[in-house]
């Protein structure tokens, strides 16, 4: 099912403060690039997960980056 307002989004995008940025913005850039280091600390962890100190250090690392991102 497709679903379209005929509006377009002008080039821009909410934060979840409900502020509206162009999504030029540097801000989506950041928060783009956290989003990735978490997906690849999701695959680093994946991969030692024979080795559970280390997993539980990436585990903690995630959670640091979910923080930093709420925070952005």
């Amino acid at each position: 099912m497709r679903i379209a307002t005929k509006k377009g989004d002008l080039g821009e995008s909410c934060l979840y403060s409900g502020r509206k940025l162009k999504k030029s913005a540097l801000i989506f850039d950041v928060l783009g690039d956290l989003d990735e280091l978490n997906s690849v600390l999701g695959l680093a962890k994946v991969s030692v997960k024979s080795f559970e100190e280390v997993a539980a250090l990436i585990d903690h690392m995630q959670e640091d980056v979910y923080r930093i991102m709420s925070i952005v």
